[in-house]
């Protein structure tokens, strides 16, 4: 897998097993309690870009953590 660097977030609403991608705008990942939404990040060696334009060119799949 690839380190990406979260750089701005907030804590949301969620319900679901820890690590998965919740539908809806942005990057948001469900935690422990709650979910984080993703609104900036940055991939190695890349510029810092908006979690929007990153979903779109980069497909992370319906969980980011194993187990999920």
């Amino acid at each position: 897998g690839e380190a990406i660097r979260v750089l701005e977030a907030a804590a949301v609403a969620g319900d679901a097993p820890p690590g998965t991608v919740l539908p809806g705008p942005g990057l948001t990942v469900a935690c422990g309690g709650g979910a984080l939404r993703i609104s900036r990040m940055q991939r190695p060696g890349r510029p810092a870009m908006e979690a929007d334009a990153l979903r779109r060119g980069f497909d992370f799949g319906p969980c980011l953590a194993t187990p999920c």
